[in-house]
């Protein structure tokens, strides 16, 4: 980053999140009284948070969805994947039909395949009348040439939402990550078990929620003192993810602390470290982002910061209320197979260790199971 963001940057992050649920915003006044800060301030800070479409500047106060029923009929998860993908095979998959399903029991989930190659509308025609989509669509996955199917569901009044990051100008809901909490999520927690060489694998820099990782991640390190460097990697796969670990523990002083985005990258990443003799978390520890924690566990990554539970209740929200924008779902760090943190299973806990918690310690409370 260029500098420590000014006062109303640090507003808008903490603003970015009480948006996630669509819940509401206080008044200009209330803000500046609560966060201690001028009316200016606040100013400037909505309109950063418009200026990244998480707002409109006339319409301010939300108006929460919960509760809210849907359309009869069942709800359709539309998902497009690079391979073939089954429920019990692609970890995301299956953790997200499985978190739809639950948030709302009145309304079947259906699961609709496609690959980048296919047309979405008609693979959602194949398998579905107009008059069984009423109750809308999720759309989730890579690729996605969705302006058609945007357009359609448009004029026959289906609701539609996506998982992941869209246009403002596109006009249709979205759902994703506080990305920049979910650097400084990682960095406060490898910092709390004493990591201080910090990097961060993720990318292209060309996509918005990887920059928004990067920020969040670079700031947290240097208010913490600590090195970090934010590496691009220019896909989302098992090479590129390799190649960059590789780089990384190239030279005498690998970074002993690695955050990564992306199930298939972090494949890559992990292989690379075992090729290069960096056993985790005890050379380095890796914290992986946006992936269900079954996937993260298969990879033996350290934590797992994500809350897919969360992004589903926020879909079917935006289902039966639609609203033009992003909806940000902040994320909770949750231990991996090897984080040494206390575990939390309903009431019962574990006995914490000896030394103090980080605020980066994580809790499993089995959100991603």
């Amino acid at each position: 980053m260029d500098g420590a963001p000014t006062r109303a940057e640090q507003l808008a992050a903490r603003l970015r999140q009480d948006l996630a649920g669509g819940r509401r915003l206080p008044s200009e006044r209330d803000l500046a009284g609560h966060h201690q800060v001028s009316r200016a301030t606040v100013r400037t800070a909505l309109q950063i948070l418009a200026d990244q479409g998480l707002i409109a500047r006339a319409q301010r106060r939300r108006a929460s969805a919960t509760g809210a029923d849907h359309a009869p009929g069942p709800v359709h998860l539309l998902y497009v994947s690079p391979h073939t993908s089954e429920a019990e095979a692609d970890p995301f998959l299956g953790a997200l039909a499985l978190r739809l399903a639950e948030a709302d029991p009145r309304h079947p989930l259906r699961v609709v395949l496609a690959t980048p190659g296919d047309d979405p509308l008609e693979r959602l025609e194949s398998q579905a009348s107009w008059s069984d989509l009423r109750a809308g669509v999720v759309l989730a996955g890579v690729a996605v040439p969705r302006r058609r199917l945007r357009e359609r569901l448009a004029e026959a009044g289906i609701p539609l939402v996506l998982l992941g990051e869209a246009s403002p100008a596109e006009g249709i809901p979205w759902v994703q990550a506080d990305q920049a909490g979910c650097g400084r999520l990682a960095v406060q927690h490898l910092a709390g078990h004493g990591r201080r060489r910090l990097a961060l694998i993720d990318g292209p820099w060309s996509h918005p929620p990887a920059r928004q990782m990067r920020e969040g991640f670079l700031a947290a390190a240097e208010e913490l003192g600590l090195a970090a460097v934010a590496h691009e990697a220019h896909c989302w796969d098992i090479d590129s993810g390799h190649r960059a670990a590789l780089a990384l523990t190239a030279g005498g002083h690998p970074p002993d602390g690695l955050v990564l985005s992306g199930d298939l990258a972090t494949s890559g990443v992990m292989a690379a470290l075992r090729e290069r003799g960096l056993a985790v978390p005890n050379a380095v520890a890796v914290v992986a982002v946006g992936l269900p924690l079954r996937a993260a566990q298969l990879l033996d990554a350290t934590a797992y910061i994500g809350d897919i539970a969360g992004h589903a209740r926020a879909a079917l929200g935006l289902l039966a209320h639609p609203r033009a924008g992003a909806t940000l779902v902040p994320s909770r760090l949750l231990p991996g197979t090897t984080c040494g943190c206390p575990r939390v299973r309903g009431r019962a806990e574990t006995q914490p260790r000896a030394e103090p918690r980080s605020s980066g310690g994580c809790k499993d409370d089995g959100t991603e199971r």
